[in-house]
């Protein structure tokens, strides 16, 4: 086989899987964020039409869940976010 040549299990763009997958891990944080806000404004965390907590049976428990998953969106965005612009801009300062 020559240099030119690819074998079969050689991906062609080797990056480009990490990179898909830390937008998506990037992605899931704001989404999880919006949720929270969603059920801030509604005041009851639904799953399939079924009430998992309401504001008004158990403030604690809900505002607790709220916390929770907001910190844990910010954690998620913000190293998926650094990780990605890490990748791209390692990535663009080997071609120069």
């Amino acid at each position: 086989m020559s240099e030119t040549e690819v074998s079969p299990k050689q991906e062609r763009f080797p990056r480009l899987k990490t990179i898909a997958a830390e937008i998506g891990l990037a992605a899931f944080g704001p989404a999880t964020l919006y949720g929270v806000i969603e059920a801030l404004l509604d005041g009851v965390v639904r799953n399939r039409g079924r009430v998992i907590a309401s504001a008004k049976d158990d403030p604690f428990e809900f505002y607790s869940m709220m916390l929770v998953g907001g910190l844990g969106a910010l954690f998620v965005t913000g190293p998926s976010l650094l990780f990605l612009i890490l990748l791209l801009k390692g990535r663009a300062s080997r071609r120069a």
